[in-house]
């Protein structure tokens, strides 16, 4: 059983490392944060089917590892695109593919955490690279991702504006 895990789980991760057009137009930096976020999530899926057989363990990973490639693809496409504050709809759309990922382990973020990390960008204040584990951090159920949980200053300071204004 432990042989038929070990290759579910080395399945999983070459069909992330294999698969180009999950990276996109990025730089090598930050195509490397996307692979490492990659590869951890299909690898957390693929551990998740221990004693499962092969058909059960396919049926409870497909709707996971297609949500892992849409995250993937949607990360690479908004760390790709011109900086813009306005990127909240795929910026949400990536923490609803998380959701999926992660299940009942995901903390779902508020709009104003995923502003946070639009306004980061359009500042062009972090490296996509840095951007991305930013994110995965944010999004991920224990990150141990530099960055952690905690919200940044620049967050921090978003935040107390939404709250003053309203």
């Amino acid at each position: 059983m432990q042989d038929e895990l070990e290759e579910r789980v080395k399945l999983a991760v070459q069909s992330i490392l294999e698969n180009e057009s999950l990276t996109g137009d990025l730089d090598d930096e930050a195509a490397q944060a996307l692979l490492d976020w990659g590869v951890a999530c299909v690898r957390r899926i693929a551990l998740e089917t221990a004693g499962l057989d092969d058909g059960a363990a396919e049926a409870s990973m497909a709707s996971r590892l297609r949500a892992t490639r849409r995250l993937m693809r949607r990360v690479s496409a908004w760390a790709s695109a011109p900086p813009c504050a306005m990127q909240t709809g795929i910026l949400s759309d990536i923490a609803a593919q998380a959701a999926i990922i992660y299940g009942t382990a995901f903390n779902p973020v508020d709009e104003h955490r995923l502003a946070a990390v639009a306004e980061l960008y359009a500042r062009s204040t972090c490296s996509k690279a840095g951007l991305i584990a930013r994110l995965r951090a944010m999004l991920e159920p224990g990150s141990q991702v530099a960055g952690g949980n905690a919200p940044s200053s620049l967050e921090e300071s978003h935040e107390q504006k939404i709250y003053e204004t309203t």
